[in-house]
């Protein structure tokens, strides 16, 4: 193995910028963190959580606005473990609370608005979040004996096998297209989630039926993995299969998850590989320096020599590596006890192979720990934080736009001016506390997210903000399996620690009329949800914002869609590829709807000059805009404005 190689007896490793010490010895325990750098990463994890919401920021400060107030769904999960081994079951309860009550039968979307509530930046329902969910509902009733969140557990779980398209017993990645054909895309790590869910499930089934349903299902997803993505030369799996055939990338979680989720027997018995060569395998195809800090990657070098990208130290997936070297610590463990009285040799090698991946996992630990963001936080709502950010942009917005001379401007500029004053005065006032959160990766601008999102942008010339599930990670590896309930890793211990009480927000202001997200998309959604409660003021402000902002980009789509497709594009349920291709053009659709609001306002407000020539704005040069409505459909807002206004009101001629 390409790592270092100390002494194997080493008793005791320490780190002294994370505190962490491991010991080999049996009668020892593994792995301790101090209290003080545990209380540190606590503190910043707990600052990132809404008290409204009980949503966990997913981004620190980013200077993506697009992620600003964004709660990846899976980063609730990992950070609500993270609460549970820490002893706050009140702030992880929060976290399954909000989930429980959105429960519709239909998923979790894969980001909310960490203020509101609200769906965030990226509205497509993944498996695998879903999954994570259920595995934090568990964990939830395990640490705290109770049977709260097992019925979330179950029904996210058997939706997913109710609802995902399968073949060949592996489950897809989603149940609905959009611009990609979700259905038809079938992800290793999805699948290896849910066979770890359905044995947990399938072990503490309620009645016979379900356990022979949750049977059914794991043993379908055994199959899919051996003979559908696993390649028998290289002894790996690969990343899944799609609408084009097996995608044959490498990735790391794929193999972490071979050995943390399906356990080292399973892929021993059912793959004919060693969890060993595994791990001996990341090492050589992952594991990357930078900067003077190693680390693992997201996939092989090959991959990254075709896409042409550079290489980067994923800290998250760094994260589960450590957490499959401590599974590994745990097993072979477990096999000395066996087999030191009958086959002592044996016994021995298990031992140093035991030493070896304790060493491995405090290896990477030090290295994460290389990259701490450390500082003091004011001990305050981070919804606070967050809507002030909100706030300023938008008094930014009305600044320019009074300095051009625009009255309405000037008095919403000064309204937000107060606003942020008020809030700066509660912030001052609030006592600080020290945090170390981790940051995303080693590297700026790593493309990881749909749609060509960023990672968070640096701060310095250093590290990037920190990030919820890569803080979580840094908790989680050393101390749990989080695919197994409650599978604390038996020679660890957890120092006590001080949970931090937090202020309910205070605001001046309805923070359910804020956009969830400050980008077209996110600013057309503030002006449906503001039109649709009656709030016109902000319904109004919203939709000129859109209008402003990205009317010189729509106008340029509209004559690019009228080159390429000549009139709208016609769709019908099912079509992905043509709703990706309206999709495309997404700046002339949200210029084009906020007109059409516009032209509803003022109308309804008698302002039929204004209403009209929005309207007319809208018919004669955003006229190939289309609009998805959540309920399932596409319309046209020019065709809407034409016959529901236009040809109707003769004030508006």
């Amino acid at each position: 193995m390409p790592v270092k190689r100390f002494v194997f007896c080493l008793l005791i490793i320490c780190f002294s910028g994370g505190a962490v010490s491991f010991c080999s010895s049996e009668d020892n325990e593994t792995a301790s963190f101090s209290a003080e750098y545990l209380q540190k990463i606590y503190s910043w994890l707990k600052l990132q959580q809404s008290q409204n919401t009980g949503l966990v920021e997913s981004f620190s400060e980013t200077g993506d606005i697009e992620l600003s107030a964004q709660a990846s769904t899976y980063d609730q999960a990992v950070a609500g473990i993270c609460f549970l081994l820490m002893g706050d079951y009140e702030s992880a309860d929060k976290i399954l609370l909000f989930f429980d009550k959105r429960w519709n039968d239909k998923g979790y979307a894969n980001f909310y608005n960490t203020i509101t509530g609200d769906l965030g930046i990226e509205t497509r329902i993944h498996t695998g979040p879903n999954l994570w969910i259920a595995l934090l509902a568990l964990q939830y009733d395990k640490f705290t004996k109770t049977d709260r969140y097992a019925p979330l557990a179950r029904k996210i779980v058997r939706w997913v096998g109710e609802t995902m398209p399968h073949k060949d017993g592996g489950i897809a990645m989603s149940y609905l297209n959009d611009t990609v054909p979700w259905r038809e895309v079938y992800s290793t790590e999805n699948n290896i989630d849910y066979y770890a869910l359905t044995k947990i499930l399938e072990e503490n089934a309620d009645s016979e039926i379900e356990k022979a349903f949750f049977h059914k299902e794991k043993r379908g997803v055994a199959e899919w993995l051996k003979n559908v993505v696993f390649d028998q030369k290289i002894g790996v799996v690969y990343r899944g299969f799609n609408d084009n055939g097996l995608d044959q990338t490498l990735a790391l979680d794929t193999i972490s998850w071979m050995i943390t989720a399906l356990s080292p027997e399973f892929t021993s018995e059912n793959f004919g590989i060693s969890p060993d060569f595994l791990v001996e395998f990341a090492e050589k195809e992952f594991m990357i320096k930078d900067k003077g800090v190693e680390g693992f990657d997201f996939t092989d070098k090959s991959n990254t020599e075709k896409t042409g990208r550079n290489r980067v130290i994923w800290l998250e997936g760094t994260g589960q590596m450590i957490n499959t070297y401590m599974a590994l610590h745990e097993y072979n463990i477990e096999k000395f006890k066996e087999l030191k009285d009958t086959y002592p040799k044996v016994a021995s090698k298990m031992a140093e192979k035991a030493d070896y991946y304790v060493y491995n996992a405090t290896y990477f630990l030090g290295e994460i720990d290389k990259l701490q963001v450390q500082e003091k936080k004011y001990l305050i709502d981070p919804a606070v934080i967050q809507t002030l950010e909100v706030i300023e942009f938008l008094r930014s917005y009305h600044s320019q736009k009074a300095d051009k001379g625009s009255p309405f401007s000037k008095d919403r500029a000064e309204y937000y001016k107060r606003l942020i004053d008020n809030i700066d005065k509660k912030i001052s006032g609030a006592a600080t506390v020290e945090t170390a959160g981790i940051p995303y990766s080693s590297r700026p601008y790593i493309y990881t997210f749909a749609d060509g999102w960023l990672t968070p942008r640096e701060k310095s010339a250093n590290t990037n903000p920190a990030a919820a599930s890569a803080t979580s990670w840094r908790i989680i590896c050393a101390y749990i399996n989080p695919f197994k309930p409650l599978g604390r890793f038996g020679r660890t211990k957890l120092p006590k620690i001080k949970n931090i009480d937090m202020p309910a927000a205070d605001f001046d202001f309805d923070i359910m009329s804020l956009p969830p997200a400050l980008n077209s998309s996110g600013f057309l959604k503030g002006a449906f949800d503001n039109l649709n409660n009656n709030n016109l003021l902000l319904a109004e402000e919203y939709a000129l914002i859109v209008l402003d902002k990205y009317k010189a980009e729509a106008a340029k789509q509209q004559q690019e869609k009228l080159a390429n497709e000549k009139d709208l594009v016609y769709w019908e349920e099912g079509d992905y590829r043509s709703k990706a291709k309206i999709f495309k053009y997404d700046k002339l659709n949200d210029v084009g709807t906020a007109l059409f609001i516009l032209g509803k306002i003022y109308f309804d407000q008698h302002k039929y000059k204004e209403s009209s020539l929005c309207f007319k704005t809208l018919a004669e040069k955003f006229y190939l805009a289309q609009t998805w409505d959540p309920n399932g459909w596409f319309w046209p807002p020019a065709g809407a404005a034409q016959t529901e206004y236009l040809d109707i009101y003769p004030e508006l001629k």
